[in-house]
């Protein structure tokens, strides 16, 4: 009870917001999972496997300790930025591939809406089909990653045009 009680003061006191999370639908909290707040920020779940399949949760979002809390149960995130960024060089790209996505073979080039093309930078096979799917691009630790809604991975790539 006392840690409870210790946990909740920190959690008042990290200046915590409540909001939902958008996309992707289901949520599901595990390892790598991408997704996106109702005020426009892109998280990443890291360390977790939760298997939740949730459907636009309400949740606490607490930035200064990396962590979110959904139905009670605390999940490990890092914020990735939002689209707000700079235009030159941005944190986050949201788009759709022009055309279908067969998934990674390890060059694999994709063109988006936006005129944008990206290729695949590191090695990763996996194959699914998908007719211009929603894609996030996000910049991490200087590199940049695909997340292809209704997937469960993002894969490094690098911008051609």
């Amino acid at each position: 009870m006392i840690f409870l009680l210790i946990f909740l003061f920190n959690i008042v006191n990290a200046q915590c917001y409540k909001s939902t999370i958008v996309s992707p639908v289901p949520f599901k909290g595990n390892h790598g999972e991408v997704f996106k707040l109702a005020d426009g920020s892109i998280w990443k779940v890291i360390y977790e496997y939760e298997y939740l399949y949730e459907h636009r949760p309400d949740i606490i979002v607490c930035p200064s300790q990396n962590i979110i809390i959904i139905n009670g149960k605390k999940l490990n995130v890092i914020n990735l930025g939002n689209r707000r960024s700079s235009s030159h060089s941005p944190d986050i790209i949201e788009s759709q591939i022009d055309g279908d996505f067969k998934g990674w073979e390890g060059e694999t080039i994709y063109k988006l809406t936006n005129g944008q093309i990206w290729q695949q930078a590191s090695y990763y096979y996996y194959y699914a089909y998908k007719f211009m799917p929603n894609i996030i691009i996000y910049r991490e630790n200087g590199r940049y990653f695909i997340h292809v809604k209704g997937t469960d991975c993002s894969v490094e790539v690098k911008r051609l045009l």
